[in-house]
């Protein structure tokens, strides 16, 4: 998804603290990482659906759960040691995230 943020992937989620409410998490792809098992519940289990290299990433497509899109971006090093393939299931990590919550009146 390409937003005034940039290139982003977009989740939705609860913020607990808040009553539950739904808010948006915006993740850069280059904030992400796969793994290949799924080390606790916070790790998105995605199907790789396409594989790019573009310059010094690479950028690895995934279809999560919900058909929701995810660009994860690694480097050549970290793609070559997992040796990533098609339409194999992985995990998804997030190392980095922003909350965007609504405005509170105070």
């Amino acid at each position: 998804m390409v937003t005034f943020l940039g290139n982003v992937n977009l989740f939705h989620g609860r913020v607990e603290s808040m009553d539950g409410s739904q808010e948006r998490v915006f993740v850069r792809p280059h904030e992400l990482d796969i793994e290949r098992e799924q080390l606790n519940e916070f790790y998105i289990p995605a199907k790789i659906i396409r594989i790019q290299s573009a310059g010094p990433v690479v950028r690895v497509e995934l279809a999560g759960e919900r058909n929701e899109e995810i660009a994860v971006d690694l480097t050549h090093d970290r793609y070559r040691y997992l040796a990533l393939k098609l339409r194999e299931t992985v995990y998804v990590k997030v190392r980095e995230a922003r909350v965007f919550v609504p405005n509170y009146d105070i």
